[in-house]
């Protein structure tokens, strides 16, 4: 069902666009272009000599199944619908500001996804060492952060959950914060699950159920006052700096 929950009008734009969405296209030429029609699939690349590709999805475009940067290229999306999947994957950079994608914001691969507004009809994902900075928006379902990925979730709505697996570490950054109604410090949670709740960064109350530290939820969720995100995300991306030129 959440593959579907999309809104009235974001579902209806997509229908009157099937008719002239027939037609899968590549970006991979090193330039800037800007999206505001209607197409059935869209691929960023990289261009010649790994040229920077960027491609901006703004009012009026709306895809009817996926959106892809792969390697080093740049997708950013401030408006119009992605009907299925916004996916940044191969070092490459997604930024979402604003518009509808229907079920899955996705980094992987040591992508780098910025969320900053838009809405998401399911689940904001990380997988295999990517990086996540939130700062606002919001998803239907839940965050679910995998392998050795980073989040930073300072505003945003999740209505479900935050899930950390594997080696994963899910820092939120506010104040207040209790489990179950009990008052907790800063630092790593000690409970493996329960109902989050307290103020986010962004003045956004944060009310969810969580899972981590152990059993299928093996990774690590961390809260920290709001001066110590930027530092945190800093070093995630050096960190995944290093990683690359070492491999």
């Amino acid at each position: 069902m959440l593959r579907f929950a999309i809104s009235v009008s974001v579902s209806l734009f997509l229908s009157i666009a099937l008719a002239s969405a027939s037609r899968a296209i590549t970006f991979a030429d090193g330039l800037t272009h800007i999206v505001d029609s209607a197409y059935a699939w869209i691929t960023v690349e990289d261009g010649p000599g790994a040229a920077t590709t960027t491609v901006n999805l703004v009012d009026g475009a709306a895809i009817l199944t996926d959106c892809v940067a792969i390697h080093s290229s740049v997708l950013n999306m401030s408006g119009g619908a992605v009907a299925d999947e916004l996916r940044a994957i191969h070092n490459s950079v997604l930024s979402f500001s604003g518009g509808d994608v229907g079920f899955v914001v996705r980094a992987r691969d040591e992508a780098t996804m910025y969320v900053s507004g838009g809405e998401v009809g399911g689940y904001v994902i990380l997988e295999d060492s990517a990086q996540l900075e939130m700062t606002g928006g919001s998803a239907r379902a839940a965050l679910q952060s995998h392998g050795d990925s980073i989040a930073t979730i300072r505003g945003g709505v999740f209505r479900e959950a935050i899930q950390a697996y594997d080696a994963s570490t899910v820092f939120i950054a506010g104040s207040g914060f209790e489990v179950d109604g009990n008052p907790v410090p800063y630092g790593d949670l000690t409970a493996l699950s329960g109902i989050l709740t307290g103020t986010l960064a962004s003045g956004e109350p944060l009310d969810l159920w969580f899972g981590q530290g152990g059993g299928t939820y093996t990774g690590t969720i961390t809260l920290i006052p709001e001066p110590a995100t930027g530092l945190l995300f800093g070093a995630g991306l050096a960190g995944l700096a290093l990683r690359r030129r070492l491999s």
